[in-house]
């Protein structure tokens, strides 16, 4: 459950929590008992340790991650929701620190991450929330599950349990099906967005530009087609809002190494104000990329093709017109 929406403690220390069937409001023990998920483990590590997450399929290929996670919605942190929104960015071959911040209680943070892959405790994949404390409260954490039979004998996250077969934003791969994959060739056309020439990472395939999500939504940010673009991993699937800035998470409008990629279709679901669509996108180097006229489309964006220059002049002043 989300904390803030579904979910949140009351100044007499019950919960309200909101369904379809409306709002409740529970002790504790009894949201305890309702709402309980078994499935998801926390990871304890301490301040100051790093985590390394490597792509041991094609080590050359850098993906980027936009870790979530939990955070605590009591005062004693003992209980935590879903969090709505990223807690951090990583980009993988790079050590990622996990840090005690001043906010932190009881010798723990008050939010935990989990990342957009999959890991593997005893041979399952599970839900997981890394949370970072001291070492003082790793002593006592391992004091209090000393004889617990329902945990694994190991917690350690190595390159064995994490699943790297996930690319950024939780693009799965389909290497089997060759019919989803496809070249990715460096497209020479020049891009404007109204009237000001910007850089946007974008690839030929299929005889039709595709330009990175977050590009896109960098580039008319500020105007009155804006939109956002978010990573939902409960759904895993993208979403985007109409009329709604756009939230920059680094690496935006960065012009490519200018060298063909292997692409593969993407899987992940999309939703547009709510509502879920149907539009082809392919993952490259852990991107999401769209053909640029599709996403002009439902944000009813002007799009004039300009042979003479080779130049796509993206205009927000205007609608988009087939």
């Amino acid at each position: 459950m989300y904390y803030g929406e579904e979910v949140w403690q009351n100044e007499d220390l019950t919960y309200t929590v909101v369904t379809s069937d409306g709002e409740t409001v529970l002790t504790k023990d009894e949201l305890i008992i309702e709402y309980f998920d078994d499935r998801v483990r926390i990871i304890p590590v301490v301040d100051g340790a790093t985590m390394l997450i490597e792509n041991l399929l094609e080590p050359e290929r850098k993906l980027e991650y936009y870790p979530g996670g939990y955070v605590f919605i009591d005062e004693e942190c003992t209980v935590l929701a879903k969090d709505v929104g990223q807690l951090g960015n990583y980009y993988s071959g790079e050590p990622f620190t996990f840090v005690l911040y001043d906010t932190a209680k009881n010798g723990m943070n008050v939010f935990a991450y989990e990342f957009p892959l999959d890991l593997l405790i005893d041979r399952e994949i599970v839900s997981y929330a890394i949370l970072t404390v001291s070492e003082e409260k790793a002593q006592e954490l391992i004091a209090t599950l000393d004889g617990n039979e329902n945990m694994p004998e190991s917690m350690e996250v190595t390159e064995d349990t994490l699943n790297e077969n996930i690319p950024a934003e939780g693009m799965e791969n389909n290497s089997s099906a060759e019919k989803n994959k496809a070249v990715a060739r460096p497209t020479t056309t020049r891009f404007e967005v109204n009237g000001r020439p910007v850089t946007l990472d974008a690839y030929l395939i299929e005889n039709n530009n595709y330009v990175k999500l977050r590009d896109f939504a960098m580039a008319v940010n500020g105007t009155p087609k804006q939109f956002s673009v978010t990573w939902n991993q409960e759904k895993k699937a993208i979403e985007m809002y109409s009329n709604t800035p756009y939230e920059p998470v680094g690496g935006e409008m960065t012009k490519g190494d200018g060298k063909e990629k292997d692409a593969e279709v993407s899987i992940a679901r999309i939703y547009v104000d709510n509502e879920e669509v149907s539009l082809k996108a392919y993952t490259i180097g852990g991107y999401n990329y769209f053909k640029l006229r599709d996403i002009a489309k439902i944000f009813d964006i002007g799009v004039v093709w300009e042979g003479e220059t080779s130049t796509v002049k993206i205009d927000t002043g205007i609608g988009y017109e087939d």
